[in-house]
């Protein structure tokens, strides 16, 4: 017995002893290419001991100097290493079946097959191929599920994304979060972005609360590595020129009658050197249309000799100029340089860069100018304390922009020449718009002795005189602080601050049609978040645990005022508010939001198989009252199974079906009706002399309102076959928009013009399919695909049919239809005009003049469309790429504006030719011409008449059929080619050089609207389901060299 017990006091001390030598092993983890790895799993070889490394690769551990710590990661090969030394690093190699780890909301790392949703990346190889400036244009048919309504290439700004069709009847955009931080799509600077994830509805979204109830995209910058300092060079420049206009006639000039005019000499209101003008052909100058004369050489008088100068009193032939619309617009240009400067060691990294940006339409007079600088560094303090930051700053100044729709004020261009407009027109008379005799000149006269425009004024004046400036400066980013209280345990607190000063002014000029003004504005948006984070993350034994919780105080301002002249200038070409004849039209705006946040996220898995992930935020927002219902509570649950990992199959099965993943989630996120929307406030009126007026507040809300919700539901699988060279995403979805927030007119009787109320039941279901393949892979040679479609029906379910609530107008198109939620249809009914058909022969029903009876009030087909995609394809040969994306929509309408008046003026080439007697469709029916009508009369008895043509296109206006096209489009939006210098080889310390030429909208393969020179891709993105002026769309050519050193 004397024995044992001194046999376990040894043992004892043994252990002691052992226990004594145990210290804290820290370190980090990496890719071979120097990349951290984050949750890597750290175990101590032959014990339970185990901890996870944190986002950036991190990790500590209580380890004896003989023991052995076995690494591994997802997508790695483990790899074992002595806990010799306290401060190791880790370098591994990749397996062959990678899982990569992606940026989920709030800006969390996870591993891609722990999450129970879709999540769609995207790298830079795949968004920078032609180095765009707007993230939306970056990501067009690269995600399953997105609908890009696109800004035109030939203008300033970005256009808006649309996930997952539309379940609301609000505002369908997505947030932008930059590393955390969320700001407007326009803050991104591409170039320093490392990786965008695509988080498409509420079951990814749900920890953003109401902020994100369309989805979010998640954009992680470039951070410092671990290396000697360096820097790195990137250069575009790129021209680009008008790739798709209508088609226009060149056989008619303008006027409204094909009969000359000709002038008659009055010693009354005539100089007497006008005498020998008797007789001259004049064309019908106040004509904005082209319905006038054969342009067959006859000398007339045009407007430009009504001015004093050398052409003055000349006659010249009356003579086409086809070219006249596309002789107007300049080459844009656009140059993108930068410079990034990082480095880092064992406790700190860092990167700087400076981005100079400089962009022209191509239009005169119109261009932007940008600088942007960022940094972002991180520090290790001590091993358990670490601090990074994350700034960037941006100024912008730009002269000029170009308006889209319809306007009557000359800032659309574009709606001047495709809609009103005289083909024989001389462009380049037009240049000299300065009239020698003071003013200005323009091709729209009202007659020889009267100068001024009739209904336009001349395009060159509007560009350099008429014209719009804006500016904007930008800081936005964070200051990170976290400390390791255990090697499981970590606590964060981030702030960040995202802050835009903007101003601009702009003018009428004087002598022009419109009356002359001038405005100004200048506005602040300042948005701070102060976050907190406590993060649980350790195994036990088979079972992973992370846990998060947090608190986020946001605070919103928002100030913005303004000033215009009323009433014209009292100097002309005095453009200051000081000059205004009447009392200036002046305004101010204040905006103080405020929302406080809870929310926690736990993660939990089975032995990296199974997974189970659970949010929940609750947000407080000042927008709803206090004392009635003003907390959302928005939770989310998901959960995978990567069923290749459990599954005992043979090698060759492995073979072929590599990776294997099913999931599930649900997820709710809503919105509020915006700040002060239920504040009833009286409403500033016009001065009345010096006294101020007001208005009594007329907008009313129901007292039960609520916030809006949105809940998805979603299963899909992951699926890799033949060791990872083909991948397959499948997610099927059903999106339910409940209590949606509207603003309803009601009949003044009841003592309000509006109500806000909850109403609504907007469904969205659909499917994304994202498919990926390495369809060759040789030593010297392969080549890559990847595709996506997408398939979406929103359908109104209901409105509010116990209130008689049974359709809500969503925005009427410039002399179209009106696009309605209805119930019991697809969201985005077009309802309008059309012919009435009869039932029996198909045939329109006509008057016995030739014009159509018509139906109004017909639901003319649907806005959204149902298909949606892209590819994007790769050929790499040695040192040499070659890559393209195309983009595709199936479905869909939207009403032109454009077709509508280019007909209408007869500007149209589908307005001339022959009829099928083989006569000019211009002639009149009498004589043979005419076009042909068939139909039916109201009593049935078959017609047909044939119709003047300009009378045909006039009676056209007040349909909505003949002037609606699909939305579909087949179109190759980037082209690349690139080759890589191996420069260090030559030039010792030189990194690689890659030279790549480039092309943006190289093809618009198909698409019905290409016809009337509208590229569908491109329509105005506030009004996707109508064009009232598109801005013509630019094919550019670039060269971009990128080294480094």
């Amino acid at each position: 017995m004397r024995k044992l017990a001194s046999l376990l006091a040894v043992l004892m001390l043994f252990n002691a002893l052992a226990f004594a030598q145990q210290r804290e092993v820290s370190g980090s983890i990496k890719s071979e290419e120097g990349t951290n790895i984050p949750f890597a799993s750290v175990t101590v070889k032959g014990t339970a001991t185990g901890v996870s490394a944190d986002a950036n690769g991190k990790f500590s551990i209580q380890a004896a100097p003989n023991a052995t710590l076995v690494i591994s990661a997802v997508g790695y090969e483990p790899k074992e290493v002595s806990a010799r030394s306290t401060t190791i690093t880790v370098s591994l190699k990749a397996a062959g079946n990678l899982q990569e780890v992606v940026v989920t909301a709030l800006g969390i790392s996870k591993q891609k097959k722990s999450l129970g949703y879709q999540i769609a990346t995207v790298s830079p190889e795949d968004f920078n191929k032609v180095r765009p400036t707007d993230i939306t244009a970056a990501l067009a048919g690269k995600v399953a599920g997105m609908q890009l309504l696109g800004t035109p290439s030939s203008n300033f700004g970005e256009g808006q994304i649309r996930l997952r069709g539309i379940s609301s009847l609000g505002g369908t955009d997505p947030i932008y979060v930059v590393d955390g931080t969320i700001v407007s799509l326009s803050a991104i600077n591409l170039d320093e972005v490392e990786s965008i994830s695509v988080l498409k509805g509420p079951v990814a979204s749900a920890l953003y609360g109401l902020r994100a109830q369309n989805g979010a995209i998640e954009v992680k910058l470039k951070r410092g590595a671990k290396r000697k300092p360096g820097v790195t060079v990137n250069s575009l420049t790129e021209f680009g020129n008008v790739a798709l206009l209508p088609k226009y006639q060149n056989e008619y000039g303008g006027g409204y009658s094909q009969d000359w005019q000709t002038f008659t000499y009055n010693p009354a209101i005539h100089p007497a050197s006008w005498a020998a003008f008797n007789g001259q052909k004049l064309v019908e100058y106040g004509a904005d249309e082209s319905w006038g004369p054969r342009m067959d050489g006859t000398l007339v008088r045009e407007w430009f000799s009504w001015y004093p100068g050398d052409d003055f009193g000349k006659e010249t032939p009356f003579s086409p100029h086809p070219n006249n619309v596309k002789d107007f617009y300049t080459t844009s240009k656009r140059y993108n340089n930068s410079v990034a400067f990082e480095g880092g060691g064992d406790n700190s990294s860092f990167r700087f860069n400076y981005n100079n940006r400089y962009q022209e339409l191509p239009f005169p007079n119109t261009q932007r100018q940008e600088n942007l600088f960022s940094f972002r560094g991180n520090l290790n303090v001590t091993p358990k304390l670490t601090i990074s930051t994350n700034v960037n700053y941006s100024v912008i100044d730009q002269l000029g922009d170009r308006s889209e729709g319809y306007t009557n004020d000359g800032q659309n261009i574009t709606q001047n020449f495709n809609q009103w407009f005289q083909r024989q027109l001389d462009i380049k008379k037009l240049r000299d718009y300065k009239n020698p005799a003071g003013g200005y000149k323009t091709w729209n006269i009202r007659s020889p002795i009267d100068t001024r425009a009739a209904y336009w004024d001349n395009m060159y004046y509007q560009v350099y005189e008429s014209f719009r400036r804006s500016w904007q400066n930008r800081v936005f980013g964070d200051i990170n602080i976290s400390y390791k209280i255990l090697p499981y345990l970590t606590y964060t607190t981030i702030a960040r601050a995202s802050i835009l000063n903007y101003g601009g002014d702009g003018r009428i000029a004087s002598y022009g049609l419109e009356i002359p003004s001038y405005n100004i504005n200048n506005g602040t948006f300042q948005d701070y978040n102060f976050e907190n984070r406590l993060e649980f993350n350790k195994r036990f034994g088979n079972f992973g645990v992370r846990q998060l919780v947090g608190s986020n105080f946001m605070r919103q301002t928002r100030k913005y005022n303004s000033a215009s002249t009323v009433g014209g200038l009292s100097v002309p070409d005095l453009y200051s508010i000081s000059a205004s004849i009447d009392r200036p039209s002046v305004g101010n705006t204040w905006l103080d939001f405020r929302m406080n946040s809870l929310y926690t996220n736990g993660s939990y898995d089975y032995k990296n198989f199974l997974f189970l992930d659970v949010t929940l935020r609750n947000d407080w927002t000042s927008s709803l009252l206090p004392g009635r219902k003003n907390t959302f509570l928005y939770p989310s649950v998901s959960t995978s199974f990567v069923f290749t990992d459990v599954l005992e199959t043979s090698a060759k099965f492995k073979e072929i079906l590599s990776y294997g993943k099913l999931r599930a989630g649900y997820g709710r996120t809503g919105t509020d009706p915006g700040a002060y929307a239920l504040n009833p406030t009286y409403g500033l009126g016009t001065p009345y002399g010096s006294n101020p007026t007001m208005s009594v507040p007329t907008t009313v809300y129901d007292i039960a309102i609520k916030p809006s919700l949105t809940k998805e539901y979603e299963i899909g699988t992951e699926l890799k076959f033949l060791k990872n060279r083909i991948g397959l995403d499948f997610a099927w979805y059903r999106k339910d928009g409940v209590d949606q927030i509207v603003n309803l007119g009601v009949t003044n009787s009841s003592g309000a013009s509006s109500v806000w109320l909850n109403a609504g039941l907007i469904r969205s279901q659909g499917f994304d399919l994202a498919i990926d393949a390495s369809i060759i892979k040789t030593r010297d040679f392969s080549w890559d695909v990847q595709f996506n479609i997408a398939r979406n029906i929103s359908k109104v379910i209901d409105l509010d049919s116990a209130k008689g609530l049974r359709n809500l107008n969503q925005g009427t198109a410039s002399f179209g239809p009106s696009v309605n939620a209805r119930i019991g249809e697809k969201w985005g009914a077009i309802i309008g005009t059309r012919p009435l058909i009869d039932e029996k022969t198909g045939l329109p029903v006509i008057t016995a003049a030739g014009n159509w009876v018509r139906q109004t009030n017909q639901i003319l087909g649907y806005s959204l469309p149902e298909y949606m995609g892209g590819a994007v394809t790769t050929f790499r040969y040695k040192n040499l790429s070659l890559s393209g994306t195309l983009t595709f929509q199936r479905g869909g309408m939207f009403y032109s504006t454009t077709r509508l008046w280019n007909l209408y003026s007869g500007l149209s080439a589908e307005t001339v030719g022959n009829n099928d007697k083989g006569n000019p469709l211009r002639d009149d029916p009498a004589d043979g011409g005419g076009i042909r009508v068939d139909g039916v009369l109201a009593d049935g008895t078959p017609k047909t008449v044939y119709v003047e043509a300009q009378t045909y296109y006039s009676n056209m206006y007040g349909l909505h059929t003949p002037f609606l096209s699909k939305s579909s489009f087949l179109k190759l939006a980037e082209l690349k080619l690139a080759y890589t210098i191996k420069a260090n080889t030559l030039i010792k310390g030189i990194k690689d050089i890659n030279i790549a030429a480039s092309c943006r909208n190289p093809w618009l393969i198909s698409a019905p609207a290409k016809k009337w020179g509208i590229d569908p891709s491109e329509l105005e993105n506030a009004n996707s389901y109508y064009e009232g002026g598109q801005l013509p769309m630019v094919r550019s050519y670039g060269i971009n060299v990128t080294f480094g050193f």
